[in-house]
Protein backbone atom coordinates (compact mmCIF):
# COMPACT_ATOMS: atom_id res chain seq x y z
CA UNK A 1 0.00 0.00 0.00
CA UNK A 2 1.21 3.46 -0.76
CA UNK A 3 -0.13 6.65 0.29
CA UNK A 4 0.42 10.32 -1.08
CA UNK A 5 -0.09 12.24 2.17
CA UNK A 6 -1.31 16.13 1.52
CA UNK A 7 -0.19 17.93 4.42
CA UNK A 8 -1.96 21.37 6.21
CA UNK A 9 1.86 21.90 7.59
CA UNK A 10 0.52 21.48 10.90
CA UNK A 11 4.16 19.32 11.19
CA UNK A 12 3.38 17.64 14.32
CA UNK A 13 0.23 15.59 13.19
CA UNK A 14 2.07 15.21 10.07
CA UNK A 15 5.19 13.96 12.05
CA UNK A 16 2.74 11.70 13.89
CA UNK A 17 0.95 10.32 10.66
CA UNK A 18 3.95 9.66 8.97
CA UNK A 19 5.67 7.70 11.45
CA UNK A 20 2.95 5.84 11.73
CA UNK A 21 2.54 4.52 8.08
CA UNK A 22 6.53 3.97 8.02
CA UNK A 23 5.85 1.46 11.09
CA UNK A 24 2.58 -0.12 9.32
CA UNK A 25 4.73 -1.09 6.26
CA UNK A 26 3.31 1.42 4.17
CA UNK A 27 5.18 3.75 1.69
CA UNK A 28 4.25 7.38 1.49
CA UNK A 29 5.34 10.35 0.44
CA UNK A 30 4.57 13.91 1.97
CA UNK A 31 3.59 17.24 0.67
CA UNK A 32 4.56 18.93 4.04
CA UNK A 33 7.54 19.62 5.78
CA UNK A 34 8.73 15.75 5.87
CA UNK A 35 8.98 15.76 1.93
CA UNK A 36 12.71 17.99 3.30
CA UNK A 37 13.13 17.44 6.88
CA UNK A 38 16.62 18.09 7.05
CA UNK A 39 15.44 21.83 5.37
CA UNK A 40 17.31 24.04 7.91
CA UNK A 41 13.65 26.37 7.82
CA UNK A 42 12.42 23.79 9.41
CA UNK A 43 14.23 23.08 12.37
CA UNK A 44 12.43 24.22 14.96
CA UNK A 45 9.02 23.12 13.79
CA UNK A 46 9.98 19.30 12.76
CA UNK A 47 10.34 16.97 15.65
CA UNK A 48 13.31 14.29 15.79
CA UNK A 49 13.84 13.46 11.76
CA UNK A 50 12.00 10.62 10.15
CA UNK A 51 14.68 8.11 8.84
CA UNK A 52 13.26 8.81 5.46
CA UNK A 53 14.56 10.35 2.25
CA UNK A 54 11.65 11.56 -0.11
CA UNK A 55 12.00 9.52 -3.43
CA UNK A 56 13.77 12.19 -5.62
CA UNK A 57 11.15 10.94 -8.39
CA UNK A 58 8.12 12.36 -6.48
CA UNK A 59 9.98 15.31 -5.35
CA UNK A 60 10.56 16.44 -8.97
CA UNK A 61 6.74 15.17 -10.02
CA UNK A 62 5.70 17.75 -7.28
CA UNK A 63 7.81 20.51 -7.76
CA UNK A 64 7.14 20.91 -11.21
CA UNK A 65 3.64 21.61 -10.81
CA UNK A 66 4.26 23.74 -7.43
CA UNK A 67 7.66 25.31 -8.34
CA UNK A 68 8.11 28.16 -5.55
CA UNK A 69 6.06 25.86 -2.76
CA UNK A 70 7.97 26.23 0.84
CA UNK A 71 6.09 24.41 2.91
CA UNK A 72 4.20 26.70 5.93
CA UNK A 73 4.10 29.28 3.45
CA UNK A 74 1.80 27.50 1.17
CA UNK A 75 -1.93 25.88 1.60
CA UNK A 76 -2.57 25.43 -1.85
CA UNK A 77 -1.35 22.83 -4.11
CA UNK A 78 -1.66 20.84 -7.46
CA UNK A 79 -1.21 17.33 -7.40
CA UNK A 80 0.20 16.38 -10.75
CA UNK A 81 -1.56 13.38 -12.27
CA UNK A 82 1.01 11.39 -12.69
CA UNK A 83 2.40 11.82 -9.29
CA UNK A 84 -0.83 10.61 -8.33
CA UNK A 85 -1.00 7.34 -10.66
CA UNK A 86 1.91 6.24 -8.32
CA UNK A 87 0.05 6.10 -4.95
CA UNK A 88 -2.91 3.86 -4.13
CA UNK A 89 -4.95 6.19 -1.53
CA UNK A 90 -5.19 10.11 -1.20
CA UNK A 91 -4.94 11.55 2.65
CA UNK A 92 -5.81 14.87 2.74
CA UNK A 93 -4.82 16.56 5.60
CA UNK A 94 -7.24 19.87 6.99
CA UNK A 95 -7.23 22.21 3.99
CA UNK A 96 -10.40 21.14 1.84
CA UNK A 97 -9.33 23.19 -0.93
CA UNK A 98 -6.65 21.24 -2.02
CA UNK A 99 -9.09 18.52 -2.60
CA UNK A 100 -11.21 20.37 -4.65
CA UNK A 101 -8.61 21.69 -6.75
CA UNK A 102 -7.39 17.89 -7.57
CA UNK A 103 -10.42 16.59 -7.34
CA UNK A 104 -10.63 15.37 -11.08
CA UNK A 105 -7.05 14.02 -10.58
CA UNK A 106 -7.85 11.69 -7.42
CA UNK A 107 -11.21 11.13 -7.48
CA UNK A 108 -10.69 7.77 -8.93
CA UNK A 109 -8.34 6.59 -6.49
CA UNK A 110 -9.92 5.99 -2.35
CA UNK A 111 -9.80 9.66 -0.70
CA UNK A 112 -9.86 10.30 2.85
CA UNK A 113 -10.21 13.97 3.91
CA UNK A 114 -8.58 13.92 7.62
CA UNK A 115 -10.51 16.87 9.64
CA UNK A 116 -8.90 18.95 12.93
CA UNK A 117 -12.42 20.12 13.53
CA UNK A 118 -10.86 23.48 12.56
CA UNK A 119 -12.07 23.79 8.93
CA UNK A 120 -14.01 26.47 7.57
CA UNK A 121 -18.01 25.94 7.80
CA UNK A 122 -18.33 26.32 4.34
CA UNK A 123 -15.90 23.18 3.92
CA UNK A 124 -18.41 20.68 5.60
CA UNK A 125 -21.61 22.25 3.42
CA UNK A 126 -18.77 21.65 0.44
CA UNK A 127 -17.85 18.26 1.70
CA UNK A 128 -21.51 16.66 1.45
CA UNK A 129 -21.66 16.87 -2.05
CA UNK A 130 -17.67 15.07 -2.22
CA UNK A 131 -19.25 12.61 -0.01
CA UNK A 132 -21.75 11.44 -2.45
CA UNK A 133 -18.81 10.64 -4.89
CA UNK A 134 -16.94 8.53 -2.59
CA UNK A 135 -14.71 10.87 -0.20
CA UNK A 136 -14.48 8.56 2.80
CA UNK A 137 -14.01 11.63 6.28
CA UNK A 138 -12.24 10.29 9.23
CA UNK A 139 -12.93 12.99 12.19
CA UNK A 140 -10.56 13.34 15.03
CA UNK A 141 -13.05 13.65 17.31
CA UNK A 142 -16.82 12.84 18.26
CA UNK A 143 -17.47 15.87 19.18
CA UNK A 144 -17.39 16.84 15.94
CA UNK A 145 -20.80 15.57 15.30
CA UNK A 146 -22.04 18.87 16.90
CA UNK A 147 -21.43 21.29 13.95
CA UNK A 148 -24.20 22.45 12.04
CA UNK A 149 -23.49 21.33 8.64
CA UNK A 150 -21.70 18.11 9.57
CA UNK A 151 -21.31 16.27 6.61
CA UNK A 152 -20.91 13.12 8.21
CA UNK A 153 -18.04 10.61 8.96
CA UNK A 154 -16.34 7.18 8.09
CA UNK A 155 -14.69 6.87 11.40
CA UNK A 156 -13.33 8.83 14.27
CA UNK A 157 -9.96 8.13 15.19
CA UNK A 158 -8.37 10.41 17.76
CA UNK A 159 -4.42 11.90 17.09
CA UNK A 160 -1.69 9.49 19.16
CA UNK A 161 1.04 10.30 21.69
CA UNK A 162 3.88 7.88 21.66
CA UNK A 163 3.83 6.52 25.50
CA UNK A 164 7.37 5.65 25.94
CA UNK A 165 8.67 9.31 24.87
CA UNK A 166 6.27 10.85 26.86
CA UNK A 167 6.50 9.53 30.25
CA UNK A 168 8.31 9.86 33.33
CA UNK A 169 6.89 13.11 34.97
CA UNK A 170 8.63 13.96 38.39
CA UNK A 171 7.24 17.50 38.84
CA UNK A 172 10.75 18.53 40.64
CA UNK A 173 10.10 22.09 39.46
CA UNK A 174 7.76 24.30 41.23
CA UNK A 175 6.03 25.53 37.99
CA UNK A 176 2.67 25.78 36.08
CA UNK A 177 3.61 24.55 32.59
CA UNK A 178 1.53 25.79 29.42
CA UNK A 179 2.28 25.83 25.74
CA UNK A 180 0.33 27.73 23.06
CA UNK A 181 1.24 29.33 20.32
CA UNK A 182 0.71 32.79 18.93
CA UNK A 183 -0.89 33.45 22.53
CA UNK A 184 -1.09 37.27 21.52
CA UNK A 185 -2.88 37.16 18.63
CA UNK A 186 -5.55 34.87 20.00
CA UNK A 187 -5.55 37.28 22.66
CA UNK A 188 -6.50 40.33 20.71
CA UNK A 189 -9.18 37.97 18.48
CA UNK A 190 -10.93 36.89 21.14
CA UNK A 191 -12.16 34.11 19.93
CA UNK A 192 -12.62 32.41 22.92
CA UNK A 193 -11.96 33.16 26.49
CA UNK A 194 -8.48 30.79 27.20
CA UNK A 195 -5.68 33.56 26.99
CA UNK A 196 -7.99 35.77 28.86
CA UNK A 197 -8.70 33.37 31.93
CA UNK A 198 -5.25 31.85 31.67
CA UNK A 199 -3.96 35.95 32.29
CA UNK A 200 -6.11 36.11 35.10
CA UNK A 201 -4.95 32.85 36.50
CA UNK A 202 -0.95 33.77 35.77
CA UNK A 203 -1.51 37.32 37.79
CA UNK A 204 -1.71 35.37 41.00
CA UNK A 205 0.75 32.63 40.94
CA UNK A 206 4.27 33.42 40.34
CA UNK A 207 5.26 30.44 38.97
CA UNK A 208 3.38 30.30 35.66
CA UNK A 209 6.14 29.43 32.03
CA UNK A 210 4.43 30.00 28.62
CA UNK A 211 6.08 28.88 25.73
CA UNK A 212 5.17 28.77 22.39
CA UNK A 213 5.23 30.43 18.90
CA UNK A 214 4.53 33.95 18.29
CA UNK A 215 6.00 37.06 19.39
CA UNK A 216 4.43 37.29 23.14
CA UNK A 217 2.67 39.65 24.96
CA UNK A 218 4.38 41.80 27.39
CA UNK A 219 7.42 39.66 27.96
CA UNK A 220 4.65 36.95 29.05
CA UNK A 221 5.55 33.77 26.41
CA UNK A 222 9.17 32.84 26.67
CA UNK A 223 9.46 31.62 23.27
CA UNK A 224 9.30 27.92 21.28
CA UNK A 225 11.33 24.90 22.76
CA UNK A 226 12.59 22.38 20.93
CA UNK A 227 11.55 18.74 20.70
CA UNK A 228 13.89 17.57 23.19
CA UNK A 229 13.28 20.45 25.10
CA UNK A 230 9.51 20.08 25.33
CA UNK A 231 9.40 16.68 26.26
CA UNK A 232 12.01 17.22 29.42
CA UNK A 233 9.49 20.30 30.52
CA UNK A 234 6.26 18.23 30.40
CA UNK A 235 8.18 15.47 33.32
CA UNK A 236 9.77 18.55 35.42
CA UNK A 237 6.87 20.80 35.41
CA UNK A 238 4.71 20.42 38.60
CA UNK A 239 1.31 21.28 36.77
CA UNK A 240 0.51 21.74 33.34
CA UNK A 241 -2.22 24.12 32.29
CA UNK A 242 -4.09 23.14 29.03
CA UNK A 243 -5.15 26.04 26.81
CA UNK A 244 -7.06 25.10 23.57
CA UNK A 245 -7.00 26.79 20.36
CA UNK A 246 -10.02 28.27 18.38
CA UNK A 247 -11.71 25.61 17.68
CA UNK A 248 -9.48 22.17 18.44
CA UNK A 249 -11.52 18.87 20.06
CA UNK A 250 -8.23 18.92 22.38
CA UNK A 251 -4.72 20.34 20.93
CA UNK A 252 -1.39 17.84 21.24
CA UNK A 253 -0.45 19.30 24.07
CA UNK A 254 -3.09 18.93 26.44
CA UNK A 255 -2.61 15.08 24.53
CA UNK A 256 0.92 14.82 25.25
CA UNK A 257 0.57 16.46 29.10
CA UNK A 258 -1.90 13.74 29.99
CA UNK A 259 0.54 11.02 28.65
CA UNK A 260 3.81 12.02 30.53
CA UNK A 261 1.53 11.97 33.63
CA UNK A 262 1.80 15.67 34.79
CA UNK A 263 -1.59 16.25 36.49
CA UNK A 264 -3.62 18.32 33.49
CA UNK A 265 -5.77 21.72 34.90
CA UNK A 266 -7.87 22.87 31.88
CA UNK A 267 -10.41 25.07 31.74
CA UNK A 268 -14.36 24.01 30.57
CA UNK A 269 -16.86 23.98 27.50
CA UNK A 270 -17.73 27.87 28.09
CA UNK A 271 -14.24 29.21 28.24
CA UNK A 272 -12.86 26.70 25.72
CA UNK A 273 -15.22 26.73 22.67
CA UNK A 274 -15.18 29.48 20.17
CA UNK A 275 -18.48 31.56 21.42
CA UNK A 276 -18.81 33.89 18.35
CA UNK A 277 -19.51 31.60 15.75
CA UNK A 278 -22.78 29.10 16.82
CA UNK A 279 -21.09 26.40 14.59
CA UNK A 280 -18.36 25.66 16.82
CA UNK A 281 -20.26 25.71 20.21
CA UNK A 282 -19.67 22.43 22.08
CA UNK A 283 -16.68 21.32 19.52
CA UNK A 284 -14.41 21.18 22.55
CA UNK A 285 -14.21 16.82 23.66
CA UNK A 286 -11.68 17.41 26.68
CA UNK A 287 -15.22 18.10 29.32
CA UNK A 288 -16.56 14.76 27.42
CA UNK A 289 -13.61 12.66 27.71
CA UNK A 290 -11.95 13.32 31.36
CA UNK A 291 -13.15 12.55 34.52
CA UNK A 292 -13.17 15.94 36.80
CA UNK A 293 -11.10 15.93 40.17
CA UNK A 294 -9.74 12.12 38.48
CA UNK A 295 -8.05 12.28 35.50
CA UNK A 296 -7.67 16.21 35.16
CA UNK A 297 -9.39 19.59 36.93
CA UNK A 298 -12.02 20.91 34.34
CA UNK A 299 -13.50 24.10 35.45
CA UNK A 300 -14.53 27.79 33.98
CA UNK A 301 -14.80 28.65 37.66
CA UNK A 302 -11.32 30.10 38.07
CA UNK A 303 -11.59 30.58 41.92
CA UNK A 304 -11.78 26.97 42.09
CA UNK A 305 -9.42 26.63 39.68
CA UNK A 306 -7.08 28.59 41.72
CA UNK A 307 -8.02 26.44 44.42
CA UNK A 308 -6.86 23.16 42.74
CA UNK A 309 -3.92 24.73 41.33
CA UNK A 310 -3.06 25.79 45.18
CA UNK A 311 -3.54 22.35 46.13
CA UNK A 312 -1.56 20.77 43.26
CA UNK A 313 1.28 22.41 43.86
CA UNK A 314 1.37 21.66 47.65
CA UNK A 315 -0.15 18.37 48.06
CA UNK A 316 2.50 15.69 46.06
CA UNK A 317 -0.33 12.92 46.79
CA UNK A 318 -2.82 14.96 44.83
CA UNK A 319 -0.62 15.45 42.28
CA UNK A 320 0.54 11.90 42.05
CA UNK A 321 -3.41 11.15 42.44
CA UNK A 322 -4.80 12.90 39.02
CA UNK A 323 -1.19 12.32 37.27
CA UNK A 324 -1.46 8.73 37.17
CA UNK A 325 -5.05 8.74 36.67
CA UNK A 326 -4.78 11.27 33.52
CA UNK A 327 -1.95 8.15 32.26
CA UNK A 328 -4.16 6.20 32.38
CA UNK A 329 -7.06 8.09 30.32
CA UNK A 330 -4.33 8.95 27.81
CA UNK A 331 -3.11 5.54 27.35
CA UNK A 332 -7.11 4.10 26.64
CA UNK A 333 -7.75 7.18 24.71
CA UNK A 334 -4.34 8.43 22.59
CA UNK A 335 -1.67 5.05 23.09
CA UNK A 336 -0.07 4.97 19.94
CA UNK A 337 -0.79 1.48 19.71
CA UNK A 338 -4.42 1.63 19.82
CA UNK A 339 -4.79 4.25 17.38
CA UNK A 340 -2.73 2.57 14.76
CA UNK A 341 -4.93 -0.22 15.37
CA UNK A 342 -7.71 1.93 14.06
CA UNK A 343 -6.10 3.43 11.13
CA UNK A 344 -5.08 -0.34 9.88
CA UNK A 345 -8.05 -1.52 10.17
CA UNK A 346 -9.93 1.59 8.64
CA UNK A 347 -7.41 1.54 5.48
CA UNK A 348 -7.82 -2.39 5.06
CA UNK A 349 -11.31 -1.77 4.53
CA UNK A 350 -10.72 0.96 1.93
Amino acid sequence: MKVLYVSSNHSTLEYDDLTMLSEMGIEWFSTGVYMEPNNPLHSLVTRVPIVKVANSKYVSLFKKENPSYIAFENALITLPKELVDEFDIVWITHTFPNLVNNWEYIKHKPVIWRTYNQQDVAWEVEASQYVKEGLKIVRMGNTESNRIHYAGQDAVIRAYVDSTVFSGWTGKDRSVLTYHNRFDQRLRQGLNNCTKSYLKLRSVFKCFELYGFGDGINGISNGPLRYTEQVQKYRDSRIYLSLNSESAVYTNSFMEALMTGIPVVTFGSKTSNVMTNPELLDSYEVPYIVTPEVDAIVSDDIDYLYDQITQLLKNKEYRQQIGSSGRAKALQLFDKNVIMGQWKSFLDKI
